[in-house]
């Protein structure tokens, strides 16, 4: 048996790995066996052989499975493992957890993307468009109550909060979502507004931000914005699919929360177009955040106006809620805009001219 053991993973040198696999679970591709020179063979061999290991996956997920049912995460470093099997996105990702205890920005990460939004903030507060700078809190800010008990926030404020407050005194107008989240959790709303299992949030939490989001916008508007109401919707609890749970390879409760209409409130099918390409997709279908212009369609949406939706990952619950309340949404995620700097901005808003601009983005990044 022990042999067996040995003999078998080794028989995966004769095979390629599952590239489908890899990139869904590591995010990655598998490492290259080609190699160029003598350094580089040394540099490379332990990473071509490791990607070959025969069934990989499943001896990998055996182990995590293993370190699941002790009580700790399989790997800490992607995710920490919480209370009732609730899952937080680990210092790997962004420093995220530094950033939640307070570390001073310095000692975390020395590049920040808080320079980038400023360059686009400037250029909408001086376009006279109808803007909002949303940020979505990490999720240890909304359910601190399952982490685990040695990962709490300092009396210090976090790397956001200092970020925040330069932001203000430059009178951008930016929303931070907290407040509407909790407000939300304190009406004794049970049904969870993030994923337990992955690091975004479920439909149920992109709608609290949205009810915010709008607020905030008919506050500057000249011309009444319709919205999607409260009781013109509820959730249905559902199986989704989340990132840390397939990063860790476990089986782990992750609910999200499908909107469906009630009453005369009706969610339409959109018309989505990307380069030449017209295709038509569900009210509620989620896309990929766009590395590129992608434009949407609804005739039948709630107000006939025009926006722009500059998100990152977390634009995928949210958006099919703008799509079903702006007539045209034209959407990309920021990184597309930060590579040509402001001036990127000053051409879409010539070129698209929204009527309101809604920028998007989780509070980790800063």
């Amino acid at each position: 048996m022990l042999m067996l053991f040995l003999i078998t993973p080794t028989l995966g040198l004769l095979s390629p790995p599952d590239r489908a696999s890899m990139i869904r679970v590591e995010l990655r591709e598998p490492n290259s066996c080609s190699f160029v020179s003598v350094v580089d063979f040394t540099q490379r061999l332990n990473g071509c052989l490791t990607d070959r290991v025969l069934y990989r996956f499943e001896l990998i997920k055996g182990l995590n499975f293993l370190y699941h049912y002790l009580g700790t995460s399989p790997k800490p470093a992607v995710a920490v493992r919480g209370k009732n099997d609730w899952y937080y996105l680990g210092e790997f990702y962004d420093a995220a957890i530094s950033k939640f205890r307070g570390i001073s920005p310095g000692n975390v990460l020395p590049f920040s993307k808080e320079e980038q939004f400023k360059g686009v903030l400037d250029v909408l507060k001086g376009s006279g468009v109808n803007y909002i700078f949303s940020v979505v809190p990490d999720k240890p800010r909304i359910y601190p109550e399952y982490l685990p008990q040695w990962l709490r926030p300092s009396r210090h404020s976090s790397r956001f909060d200092q970020v925040r407050r330069r932001l203000r005194a430059r009178h951008y107008r930016v929303l931070y979502l907290k407040d509407a989240l909790l407000s939300r959790i304190r009406t004794g709303e049970s049904a969870p507004l993030y994923f337990e299992s992955d690091s975004h949030w479920n439909y149920r939490g992109a709608y609290e931000g949205y009810k915010a989001i709008m607020r905030e916008l008919k506050k500057n508007s000249r011309e009444t914005l319709r919205t999607i109401e409260e009781g013109e919707l509820s959730f249905k609890p559902t199986e989704g699919t989340c990132d840390l749970a397939n990063l860790l390879q476990l089986d782990l409760p992750c609910t999200n929360q499908v909107p469906t209409p009630t009453g005369t409130m009706r969610f339409h099918i959109l018309k989505m177009t990307a380069g030449d390409v017209a295709t038509s997709i569900g009210p509620f279908e989620q896309l990929e955040e766009p590395m590129y212009i992608r434009r949407i369609s609804n005739e039948s949406a709630l107000n006939s106006r025009k926006l722009l939706f500059i998100d990152d990952s977390f634009g995928r619950a949210l958006n099919p809620f703008l799509r079903q309340t702006f007539s045209e949404v034209r959407e990309v995620h920021y990184e597309v805009l930060f590579r040509e700097g402001s001036a990127s901005v000053v051409r879409l808003l010539a070129e698209y001219k929204p009527d309101v601009v809604v920028v998007n983005a989780v509070e980790r990044i800063f």
